[in-house]
């Protein structure tokens, strides 16, 4: 799935369609890049880290 909720997250009211982080992972991996998540649980946050490869220097 594209994008997924899942228990509470389900009845709460946030707005948005919840394809931003779908169509940042679709973007970095066309420009070789990877999307890491994580988290140390519910209710604490979470990270998220872009990798992207450098240019050549011309």
């Amino acid at each position: 799935d594209k994008f997924y909720r899942s228990g509470e997250e389900m009845t709460r009211r946030v707005p948005g369609t919840g394809l931003g982080l779908f169509l940042v992972k679709q973007m970095v991996e066309l420009n070789g890049g990877s999307v890491k998540v994580t988290s140390k649980g519910p209710d604490q946050g979470s990270t998220f880290t872009i990798s992207l490869p450098c240019a050549e220097k011309l």
